[in-house]
């Protein structure tokens, strides 16, 4: 039997300067058919890579690229060999400066959907959370985010936003919250990807969680981002341009895995407004991981009015930290304290 089946790109690609050479690092890949690697170099982040190596033995995992051009940013990506010759996509690439962008790659495993168009949803929250170390049933995570559907979609056999954030709040990992955000722009929608996906969710680990939005506004079309391209890091600067995004598209007959979409081919063919006809109609929307609201929540003891929220007692404590609590604790907490409020009852400090 011929093989065509081409290995997974390696993973933990980098690289270093110094003068004019650059030391280029990678992990070395654990496919046993793997027999060698391939590097190439791009002036620019939108393509046209060009080979700089023949084929490295799959027991090197460095290479230096020397009298490499100086003075502007260099763009680097790898791609593997197996025994019978096929050659991997390649790596996302990575910057080598000076005054390169901010890039952003997360080594998450593919998963393709090879079941109907419409479980596009659950394959994407399924790689998600096999990403974060929660491996579930595709058929699980299928079921429970359809029971979630907003109710205009209860008879569809697609995941919505509701469904699918749903799924990735009931199965995620503790310290991992999602929502979906919700934008009349695609400007502001890839500014909100681009930051949730570079904020380092605290104590966690991975601490960067892939995003996923609805390719053509469709929910039988979802994509997971998987890395981003802006010109400044959005954690430490406001004034940043989204250049791309990473994306893997699990639909058979889509873009595979680790595609690089510029943000003028995302706003002219890929983020497009919701077509369906719900709450999000029009909008531009995605699932991220923004984090839940810090607080400090502190309740007066008050008997009889606090009584009739049915609150337990382990949730009338001094003080809570909500990133501490289940989901429906912190409802409970913010039910407690909007009446506190109201009633007079009791005080409150929020330290986000």
């Amino acid at each position: 039997v011929l093989d065509t089946l081409p290995p997974d790109p390696p993973m933990g690609l980098s690289g270093q300067r110094s003068g004019n050479d650059v030391r280029l690092t990678w992990e070395k890949s654990p496919q046993a058919e793997v027999t060698g690697y391939r590097l190439y170099r791009s002036e620019t982040l939108e393509g046209g890579f060009i080979a700089i190596s023949s084929a490295i033995s799959s027991s090197t995992t460095t290479y230096t690229d020397s009298g490499a051009p100086s003075g502007i940013a260099l763009y680097y990506a790898i791609t593997a060999i197996d025994q019978a010759g096929n050659e991997s996509g390649q790596s996302i690439p990575v910057a080598v400066g000076p005054a390169g962008p901010f890039i952003l790659s997360l080594e998450v495993p593919p998963l393709l959907n090879v079941q109907p168009a419409y479980l596009s949803g659950a394959v994407s929250a399924k790689i998600i959370l096999n990403y974060l170390g929660s491996v579930q049933p595709l058929l699980s995570l299928y079921a429970a985010g359809r029971t979630a559907n907003a109710s205009e979609h209860a008879a569809a056999l697609f995941l919505d936003p509701l469904g699918l954030r749903e799924v990735l709040n009931r199965f995620h990992p503790p310290r991992y919250i999602f929502e979906v955000l919700s934008e009349a722009t695609a400007d502001q929608a890839l500014r909100n990807i681009s930051f949730w996906v570079s904020y380092a969710v605290p104590g966690a680990t991975p601490s960067h969680v892939p995003g996923v939005f609805p390719a053509f506004g469709d929910y039988q079309q979802w994509m997971v981002v998987t890395g981003i391209a802006t010109s400044e890091n959005p954690q430490q600067s406001q004034d940043y341009s989204v250049l791309g995004l990473w994306l893997h598209d699990p639909n058979t007959q889509g873009l595979g895995a680790r595609s690089f979409k510029t943000a003028e081919e995302l706003k002219q063919t890929y983020l497009l407004p919701v077509i369906h006809q719900d709450r999000y109609q029009g909008r531009f929307i995605s699932v991220l991981e923004p984090p839940a609201r810090e607080a400090i929540v502190r309740i007066a003891r008050h008997k009889s009015r606090l009584r009739r929220l049915a609150i337990r007692a382990e949730l009338t404590s001094d003080a809570m930290d909500a990133s501490q609590l289940s989901r429906a604790q912190r409802h409970t907490v913010r039910l407690a304290a909007i009446t506190a409020l109201r009633e007079e009852v009791g005080t409150f400090d929020t330290r986000v």
